[in-house]
């Protein structure tokens, strides 16, 4: 109140919301989006797409995490006591068969990024800021990144997406690789038995492997190769290459 009557201008940052993503125990293939905010009442809607009913409230007020079933983008503020709206939050949601399902890591990440551990990979987050928003990956200091996800009953696939960083003058290199193997038990594990390729983006950041008939596995372990030590010349020269890994898909 005294900024605004010397008439300055001020940052409410330290009102804005705190928004995390959880697992869901109690339902299969559901994510909960929870708000936490220091002061004043938190709404929330939901972006219309077409298969929404027109009907929907501008408005939902906030009082337990809101579950996420699919694909959509999300935006919540906190109204301030003044009645003021505080920065809003948006957050958009990629849903894919691996989404929320079971996950394990063969080894944790590094201390240093552990984001929300093996949960990362399977949030429908896509991280699009790069290192601005480094909790959104977790990173491996010259280790590999070996992941097995149980897809339940998510049905046939034929393909696999791995979201990556390379920003090399960080030291983050892209895979050096990305091999698959698949189980109907979770315990024996072998190759899909089809021929797979590989394709990578122009950055570097979407690796895409596609096999040439679908699969039908319930298990699915990927590993994704760490660059390994950094060559002379390069940023890092010398030292194991950061490996930094967003989110799996599986389609």
């Amino acid at each position: 109140k005294r900024y605004t009557m010397w008439g300055a201008t001020y940052s409410k940052a330290y009102f804005d919301l705190q928004a995390s993503v959880l697992p869901d125990s109690t339902e299969a293939s559901t994510l909960r989006w929870q708000l936490q905010a220091k002061d004043g009442r938190i709404v929330y809607n939901k972006e219309l797409t077409a298969d929404d009913p027109p009907n929907l409230p501008a408005f939902l007020p906030y009082t337990n995490p809101v579950p996420i079933r699919k694909t959509g983008t999300y935006q919540a503020w906190v109204i301030l006591p003044d009645g003021s709206f505080g920065n809003p939050v948006r957050q958009v949601f990629l849903f894919n068969k691996a989404t929320a399902k079971q996950i394990r890591l063969q080894q944790p990440p590094s201390a240093k990024y552990p984001g929300s551990g093996a949960f990362t990979l399977v949030d429908a987050i896509q991280n699009a800021k790069g290192l601005a928003r480094s909790f959104e990956f977790i990173g491996f200091e010259g280790n590999d990144c070996t992941a097995t996800i149980d897809l339940e009953n998510a049905g046939a696939w034929n393909e696999v997406v791995v979201h990556t960083l390379q920003q090399t003058g960080s030291w983050i290199y892209a895979p050096a690789a990305i091999d698959i193997a698949v189980s109907v038990n979770g315990i024996d594990f072998s190759p899909p038995g089809v021929p797979v390729s590989l394709a990578r983006s122009a950055n570097h950041d979407r690796l895409t492997l596609t096999t040439s008939l679908p699969v039908n596995a319930r298990f699915i372990r990927i590993i994704i190769r760490n660059h390994g030590l950094i060559e002379t010349g390069n940023p890092g020269a010398g030292h194991p290459a950061w490996l930094f890994v967003d989110e799996i898909e599986v389609n």
